[in-house]
């Protein structure tokens, strides 16, 4: 038969042996808390510390146009070269988002050059109701005479 004494220490020996043994107590011991150690889906955001989710904690793909704020995403934001012609809707591009002379013949598809007609004429004025020639010359293109008939303007 176990004293009294000696079946107390076995108890007290039990109680301490699981107390050591917990994982949760050895992570609290430890001052640390592994991955092992978080019941799957119990971190919630107020459980982050702000500014502690960064770049490398965030998957490829992972945030997607729903879990955007409206206006969220600024210029200074878009790196350089980030935004080609499958990224941008057909015809949402106007004149005004252009800047002046940005769009050259290597931009234009199908042209190769850019060439300007000169045009002149011998009539130095032109009366209302009068026809007129207008010559063009165009380097590698047939010239060309335009007759042209002034309209009458109303006053």
């Amino acid at each position: 038969m176990i004293s009294l004494k000696i079946g107390g220490i076995i108890v007290a020996a039990f109680i301490a042996g699981a107390f050591i043994a917990s994982p949760e107590l050895r992570a609290y011991a430890a001052n640390t808390i592994g991955s092992s150690d978080i019941i799957d889906e119990s971190i919630l955001s107020q459980d982050i510390k702000n500014g502690q989710v960064m770049n490398s904690d965030i998957a490829n793909g992972a945030i997607s146009n729903s879990k955007l704020a409206s206006n969220s995403v600024t210029f200074s934001k878009i790196a350089p070269g980030s935004i080609d012609s499958s990224k941008i809707v057909d015809q949402s591009i106007k004149s005004n988002d252009i800047a002046a002379d940005a769009v050259g013949a290597s931009e234009i598809k199908g042209v190769s050059k850019l060439n300007f007609a000169t045009c002149s004429t011998t009539a130095s004025s032109v009366d209302a109701d009068a026809i007129f020639s207008l010559y063009c010359d165009l380097p590698g293109v047939v010239s060309t005479t335009f007759t042209q008939k002034v309209l009458k303007q109303d006053a």
